[in-house]
C-alpha cells in the first residue's frame, strides 16, 4: 500500500523532518543509522517529483550520507576500513548490478520507461542498501553498534507487526483497516501483500525466539541484568509469531521452521560447539545448493501444472520459476536489469499457455532474482558474501555463541524463505539481509 507525497503541505513535512533527522545525523551517526533502520518501512511513502521515482527511506539515506561527508570534511572524522571479505563481494554485487542496469538501458534502444525502472530500481533496491551498510561499518567504533542498529529493527518489526495486528482485529467495516486484509483474511498491514510483511518480520522472530529461549538469557533475567528481561522477550516474540501466522505465508512457516530446527539442535547438551558450528555452517551450505537447485527443478513440473489445470500458489510458482530459467538461457551473463522482471516475464508469454499470475515483480526465489538482476558478476558476489559470512563463525565463548547462533538462525530464516520467495532486492529486506550479514565480519 504506497502514499504517494504530492501535497505542498506534504513535502514541507518532508523537508522539516529530513532537516531534523540532519541534525540528528551531524551530532550522533550511530543514532541516525538506527533511526533509519527503525524507519525502514517509510520506503511506502513515495516522492516522485524529479527524473527518478524516490521515496522517504532513500532520502533519510541521502541526509544520513551527506551528513557523514560533513563530519569527515569539516571535522576531520577518519572512517575505519571494513573487512576486505565484506566489503569486495558487496562492490562485485553492486557491479554487477551496475553493468546489468546499462545493458538493459542500452538494449532498450535507451527507452525512457526502461531507463527510469532499472535504474530507480539499481538506487533503491541494490546501491543505497549496500553503500548504507558499508557506511555503517565504516563509521568510528564509538559510532557503530551492531547490536543496538539490529535491536532498532527489531523495534521496527515490533511497532510493523502491532500495527498490522490492530488494524486486523478492529471491525474490518472501517475502510481504513480493511485494506489491512486480502480478499481472503490475510493479514498484509500496509504492505502490498501478506508475503512482503512475513518477509520483513520473520528475520526478527528467528532472533527473538533463538536469543530469548537461551540460557544466558533467562540467568540475565534472574540476574537481573538491564535489557528486555525473557518474559519480555517472549511477549514481543508471541506477537510476532501471531502476525506471523496470519500472514499465512508458507516460505515464512519453512523459513522459521528451519531456523528453529537447527537452533534445537545446536542447543542440545550433547551439542558442543564444535557440533553448532559444523551444524550450522553445513546447513547454510546446503540452503545455497538448494536455492540453485529449486528453480530448475520446479521449472520441470511447470508443462505439468499447465496441463492439468493446477491453480496453487506452488503451480503458480513453477510457472514463474519457468520463465525465469529461460530468461537465464538468453540473459544469465549480463542479467535483465533489477526492477526489469515483470516486462520481461510478460514479454515471454507468447511462449507458454496463459499464465495462472501476471502481476510478478520478482521471481519468487532469491537466486533467480539476484542473478537475473546482477548477472554472473552480481550473483558470484552475492554467493561470496554469504558463504563467507557463514565461514567466520569461530569457537567463542558460550556467551558469545548464543549471541552468534541466534544471528545466524535469523540468516537461515532469510534464506530458507528465499526458496520461494525474493527476500534481499527490496528498500527495507536488502537492507535488513546485509546488516545480518555485517554482525558476521
Amino acid at each position: 500500500m504506497e502514499i504517494a507525497l504530492a501535497h505542498p503541505l506534504q513535502l514541507a513535512l518532508l523537508g522539516v523532518g529530513l532537516v531534523f533527522f540532519g541534525n540528528i545525523a551531524l551530532r550522533n551517526p550511530r543514532r541516525a543509522a538506527q533511526l533509519v533502520v527503525f524507519l525502514l518501512p517509510t520506503y511506502l511513502l513515495r516522492v516522485r517529483q524529479g527524473p527518478l521515482p524516490t521515496n522517504v527511506l532513500e532520502l533519510l539515506i541521502l541526509v544520513f550520507f551527506v551528513a557523514v561527508a560533513v563530519r569527515i570534511i569539516f571535522r576531520k572524522e577518519r572512517l575505519t576500513s571494513p573487512p576486505r571479505a565484506f566489503w569486495l563481494p558487496l562492490t562485485l554485487l553492486a557491479l554487477g548490478g551496475t553493468v546489468s542496469a546499462v545493458a538493459a538501458v542500452v538494449g532498450s534502444g535507451y527507452d525512457p520507461e526502461t531507463t527510469r525502472t532499472t535504474l530507480g530500481a539499481l538506487k533503491g533496491f541494490l546501491l543505497e542498501p549496500v553503500l548504507f551498510v558499508l557506511l555503517l561499518t565504516s563509521l568510528p567504533h564509538s559510532d557503530r553498534s551492531s547490536t543496538s542498529v539490529i535491536r532498532a529493527y527489531v523495534w521496527s518489526v515490533t511497532a510493523v507487526a502491532g500495527t498490522a495486528l490492530l488494524g486486523g482485529l478492529v471491525t474490518s467495516h472501517l475502510s481504513l483497516v480493511a485494506e489491512f486484509l486480502t480478499y481472503d483474511g490475510r493479514l498484509r498491514g500496509f504492505y502490498e501483500s501478506p508475503n512482503q510483511l512475513a518477509m520483513y518480520i520473520l528475520p526478527a522472530a528467528a532472533l527473538l525466539l533463538a536469543g530469548g529461549g537461551s540460557e544466558t538469557a533467562r540467568n540475565a533475567m534472574r540476574n537481573g541484568a538491564k535489557g528486555p528481561s525473557f518474559f519480555a522477550r517472549a511477549l514481543l516474540a508471541l506477537m510476532l509469531l501471531s502476525a506471523l501466522i496470519w500472514t499465512q505465508s508458507a516460505g515464512a512457516f519453512l523459513g522459521l521452521a528451519t531456523a528453529l530446527l537447527l537452533y534445537a539442535v545446536s542447543r542440545k547438551p550433547y551439542a558442543g560447539k564444535q557440533f553448532s558450528l559444523y551444524a550450522i555452517r553445513y546447513t547454510l551450505y546446503a540452503l545455497v545448493m538448494l536455492g540453485l537447485l529449486v528453480p530448475f527443478i520446479g521449472a520441470q513440473f511447470a508443462d505439468t501444472a499447465w496441463e492439468e489445470g493446477w491453480r496453487s500458489p506452488g503451480a503458480s510458482r513453477t510457472m514463474i520459476w519457468r520463465a525465469g530459467v529461460e530468461l537465464l538461457k538468453t540473459d544469465g551473463l549480463l542479467g535483465i536489469g533489477p526492477g526489469m522482471f515483470q516486462e520481461r516475464y510478460l514479454a515471454l508469454q507468447e511462449q507458454f499457455p496463459p499464465y495462472l499470475e501476471w502481476a510478478v515483480p520478482h521471481p519468487h526465489n532469491l537466486v533467480l532474482a539476484v542473478w537475473l538482476s546482477t548477472g554472473v558478476l552480481g550473483f558470484v558476489g552475492f554467493t561470496w558474501l554469504i558463504v563467507g559470512a557463514f565461514r567466520r563463525i569461530q569457537n567463542p565463548e558460550i556467551s558469545i555463541q548464543v549471541k552468534e547462533i541466534a544471528i545466524s538462525m535469523a540468516l537461515m530464516a532469510i534464506l530458507t524463505h528465499g526458496l520461494v520467495d525474493t527476500t534481499f532486492l527490496k528498500n527495507d529486506l536488502g537492507i535488513v539481509l546485509l546488516l545480518f550479514i555485517a554482525t558476521r565480519y
